[in-house]
């Protein structure tokens, strides 16, 4: 995942999210919520060179991957992920 200045067009940052390319981002509560292997809370404000990536708010992992959202809507984050061996959980973290 990249993250690009809008006025200047220059990259920002770069974080890799794992296997799961496809994700889009979350945005909210002054963080980047994005799923991949694991749910990434990532904080948005560029820490000096690009290649040290942003800072990490914090992660979750699941027993596999985090599903294409997470929708962050009135103050609650919503993850659909792997929970276990053909299980699907719809997650509501405030």
């Amino acid at each position: 995942m990249r993250a690009t200045d809008a006025d200047s067009g220059q990259q920002r940052w770069e974080f890799g999210i794992g296997d799961s390319s496809r994700m889009a981002p979350a945005v909210g509560r002054e963080t980047v919520f994005v799923g991949g292997d694991r749910l990434w809370a990532l904080d948005p404000a560029p820490t000096g060179d690009p290649s040290d990536g942003p800072a990490v708010r914090f992660e979750r992992e699941f027993e596999g991957s985090v599903g294409r959202g997470p929708v962050l809507d009135d103050g609650v984050l919503y993850v659909v992920a792997d929970v276990g061996d053909n299980e699907v959980a719809l997650m509501a973290l405030e």
